[in-house]
């Protein structure tokens, strides 16, 4: 089936040790890179032109080169590299060593390993790993718990009990939630990371292992917006189950029958799409394309030579426009309160939502929310200096900026020049400007 959908999936096989770029929109093989021994997870760096694949039976880390589609080096890591992830602005890549309590750095800009550090004690065996806004996490499969790690200092702030072999990690954008997957108990484990304690569990027939939240998004026929989780069961046949977290409802898509087993998801920066890595059954070894809203396959892409593919990571161009913010303002008149209407727009392909603050020189600040697709007035109330400055000048010409932050944790920054109108002429006899309290963000 063709798609509009733009961009690559990668996948990676444990058997053949080799990478494959897909087209996600047909599905044609774009190019197949050998790596090291039982490759296990791949992802793009954003920004980087990269992607690192996590080469369990070789203990190294291989770089690829996205445009030339090449092996560009070998990185030297710990024992068994298991679960990669990078940083939003993909200046680190972090990886867990399955064979070890660590977790491994490594900098994108000279692809050199820069530590490794201990998820829990001597025989923890970190597997999974999510990177928060300074936070890390790490599900220690032999102790059964989740590390939650400083980013600054690498030093372990608490653990949360698990139980169960816990194996992969997803945390909510607010980092209030963390979804823990335990294979062996067929469940999904949800965190409180502000009490450091249990939610609730869900069950889930099989063995839920691969997990994935999309930003909010309808579902069905439904108005109100949801986060789904996106389960892979790494038992036969090939599964993926739906979770509703908000009314815990669980949908189960079969992807392959006669066998096959699935591996890992990802998905498509909007939430609308799941690419799931799956063994030979009723259709041959590859990626399973999902629509998370009807619950159903929609496409397929058959991984050269069959094999186990493993690892898949689509690599979105949508994320590398989200969010989009803008100031669409050029003249605000300043109201007698010192209130400035600064109209800003939320490009209508943000993913989940624009989260920010606006400010108008340093005289004022003010938080926003916006529907992807929206435009809205924010007020900004200025401070007594600049509502003054503006008093006695009558317009000043300032910069406004806006930051903004999408529901995948990528931020963007919008800057303009804005004439500000003052509401009224001071009685007082002007101020040549260069008598004026002076200001730091002038243009």
């Amino acid at each position: 089936m063709t798609s509009a959908r733009g961009g690559l999936v990668w996948a990676s096989n444990t058997s053949s040790n080799s990478v494959v770029a897909f087209s996600a929109g047909t599905g044609a093989v774009q190019a197949t890179i050998q790596v090291g021994r039982e490759p296990d997870a791949v992802i793009v760096a954003p920004g980087t032109r990269k992607a690192f694949v996590a080469d369990a039976g070789d203990n190294t880390i291989s770089v690829i080169s996205t445009r030339t589609r090449t092996l560009l080096e070998n990185i030297s890591v710990g024992s068994r590299p298991h679960h990669i992830q990078a940083t939003p602005d993909g200046s680190l890549v972090l990886f867990t060593e399955l064979g070890t309590n660590k977790f491994g750095v490594i900098d994108t800009e000279d692809d050199t390993l820069g530590a490794e550090l201990p998820s829990g004690s001597s025989s923890a065996r970190a597997r999974g790993i999510w990177i928060g806004a300074t936070t890390i996490y790490v599900t220690n499969e032999v102790t059964n718990e989740l590390a939650v790690i400083s980013g600054s200092s690498g030093a372990i702030k608490f653990r949360i009990p698990i139980g169960g072999e816990p194996s992969e990690v997803v945390v909510t954008p607010d980092e209030r939630t963390a979804y823990v997957s335990v294979p062996s108990s067929s469940k999904v484990v949800v965190l409180n990371l502000r009490t450091h304690s249990v939610s609730w569990e869900l069950a889930i027939p099989g063995a839920p292992d691969a997990l994935r939240l999309t930003p909010r998004i309808s579902i069905g026929p439904q108005t109100a917006r949801r986060r789904l989780l996106v389960v892979g069961l790494s038992g036969a046949p090939a599964q993926v189950a739906l979770v509703d977290t908000k009314s815990k409802a669980v949908r189960t898509v079969t992807i392959n029958g006669s066998g096959a087993a699935s591996a890992h998801v990802s998905i498509s920066a909007d939430g609308a799409l799941s690419f799931v890595a799956h063994g030979a059954g009723t259709s041959p070894a590859g990626i399973a394309v999902i629509d998370n809203r009807a619950g159903t396959v929609v496409d397929r892409f058959a991984y050269p030579a069959g094999g186990n593919p493993h690892g898949v990571f689509y690599d979105d161009p949508q994320a590398a426009l989200s969010p989009a913010i803008g100031i669409a303002s050029r003249v605000i008149r300043v109201t007698p309160k010192r209130m400035a209407a600064v109209r800003l727009t939320c490009g209508a392909m943000t993913i989940g939502a624009c989260v920010g603050t606006v400010n108008v020189c340093a005289y004022g600040k003010a938080r926003f929310s916006l529907a992807p697709g929206a435009r809205r007035t924010v007020n900004v109330r200025l401070s007594r200096l600049g509502f003054g400055r503006l008093l006695q000048s009558g317009t000043l010409r300032e910069p406004a900026g806006a930051v903004a932050t999408d529901e995948s944790g990528h931020a963007r920054r919008a800057d303009r020049t804005v004439k500000l109108v003052s509401p009224r002429r001071s009685r007082a006899p002007r101020q040549a400007a260069a008598s004026l309290p002076g200001s730091d963000c002038s243009p």
